[in-house]
């Protein structure tokens, strides 16, 4: 290879190693706006006879607040029924033995009748 050649090449290569950490800080930026945007939303939740009518959650109406990066989460039960029972909880929810391990006839089952978007959080970035 000549001089010109190499010389060619490490430029070539410095170049896309800018346009690589110029892509990575994008990703970042992109991913840190998803966890820190925060929005108050309304849930409203009607039975859902999956398995009967005496097996359903009683309506209700939900407020909480999600952040972009959670949001799809909620959205996905609009049209994919969910359970509960009365021994789940916020710490053992993910627990997929523990969940496996609750009886499905003593599972309410419901689904999302809307998710609405109020507002912004204040103090949010």
């Amino acid at each position: 290879m000549t001089s010109l050649e190499n010389e060619f090449h490490n430029v070539k290569k410095e170049h896309f190693s800018n346009k690589l950490d110029e892509y990575s800080q994008k990703v970042q930026r992109g991913d840190q706006f998803l966890k820190n945007e925060r929005y108050l939303i309304k849930i409203e939740v009607e039975g859902c006879p999956f398995c009967g009518h005496d097996s359903v959650v009683e309506p209700k109406e939900i407020m909480t607040t999600a952040t972009l990066e959670e949001l799809p989460q909620y959205l996905r039960f609009i049209n994919e029924p969910y359970w509960e029972h009365p021994s789940l909880n916020w710490v053992n929810q993910r627990d997929e033995e523990f969940c496996d391990n609750v009886p499905f006839e003593e599972k309410k089952w419901g689904i999302y009748k809307s998710v609405r978007i109020l507002e912004r959080i204040r103090g949010a970035n």
